[in-house]
């Protein structure tokens, strides 16, 4: 499953399904059922994770007298067209953004007539529920990204996010649209280009994040070709394996033929480039190097380093 960014999860247009998870102290990790009609609404309906956290109604006082009290709620979108790996985990104060995939593969438990447990078998059940607290717990910590659980902070949160992507989106359009030679351009390129900065988006969609640095803010990043765009024809312009998704210092530094990449992934940097100044592009080791790359980026990059790296000396 591919890298998401949060813009993308929060901005996902399509899906199946809600997924939500409760692990409490009678049950490790059991499937609460999937009648939420969005993210929002499990986080902050009458039967969302703030409310089973915090403010538990008649039914869901219901639920915790027979599993026991709640530690943490997981929510993430089954999608059909997307495969989003980022989820909610939900504490009673905060919410963290975490990758699907390191919680969705916790087996799930099956819990009937908790009342009528033997002890041995409440205990048991307990054990496991705090082996999985503890798990939770680990990858709770281990999130970079978190906001507190408040549906003010939340919808502050989205609009943020989601403005940044569209500003991006619209960025990319008005350069694209200023730098076009309509006349010796197909109209798919000029739609590609004017439309819905598809390139970009299906570099992002490829990399995730920056393929050198690993900077998964994707309004900071661009869309750069490999083989410049007006040495290309139509069908290397929309080709996605000639585009790397850069920092901005980078992007610049590879347009200008300051850096290269050999098809194997090594960056190679001009002697006009001091090591020094590496910094100020963003780039803090000198080997650096790119992961992901395939074959067919390969002709690209050759013709980088032939044609624009250094190109002043040629």
């Amino acid at each position: 499953m591919k890298k998401t960014s949060i813009e993308q999860f929060l901005n996902a247009k399509e899906f199946q399904q809600v997924k939500y998870f409760v692990c409490s102290k009678g049950v490790a990790w059991r499937d609460c059922g999937s009648d939420f009609l969005n993210i929002k609404s499990a986080l902050f309906g009458g039967k969302g994770a703030n409310k089973l956290l915090n403010e538990p109604t008649t039914h869901l006082s219901s639920q915790i007298s027979r599993y026991g009290s709640p530690y943490f709620c997981a929510i993430w979108l089954i999608s059909e067209h997307e495969k989003l790996d980022i989820a909610l985990l939900v504490t009673d104060n905060e919410i963290a953004f975490v990758p699907v995939s390191s919680i969705d593969g916790f087996s799930k438990v099956s819990v009937y007539d908790w009342g009528s447990k033997s002890t041995i078998e409440k205990t048991i059940l307990m054990q496991e529920a705090a082996i999985m607290k503890t798990k939770l717990e680990s990858i709770f910590l281990e999130a970079s990204d978190k906001i507190s659980l408040s549906e003010t902070d939340f919808n502050k949160f989205a609009e943020h996010k989601v403005e940044q992507i569209q500003s991006s989106d619209i960025i990319d359009d008005l350069v694209n649209f200023l730098d076009i030679n309509r006349s010796t351009e197909s109209s798919a390129v000029v739609k590609s280009r004017v439309g819905q900065g598809q390139f970009r988006k299906d570099l992002i969609e490829y990399w995730g994040q920056c393929a050198v640095t690993g900077c998964d803010i994707h309004y900071l990043l661009r869309a750069s070709h490999i083989k410049p765009w007006a040495e290309s024809d139509d069908r290397e312009r929309l080709d996605v394996h000639n585009g790397l998704l850069l920092i901005p210092g980078l992007d610049l530094a590879f347009d200008a033929g300051l850096i290269t990449f050999l098809p194997t992934g090594e960056m190679q940097i001009s002697k006009a480039l001091p090591v020094s100044k590496l910094a100020y592009l963003g780039v803090y080791q000198v080997e650096q190097k790119i992961k992901g790359l395939q074959k067919k980026h390969a002709q690209y990059l050759e013709y980088h380093k032939q044609y624009v790296f250094e190109r002043w000396l040629k």
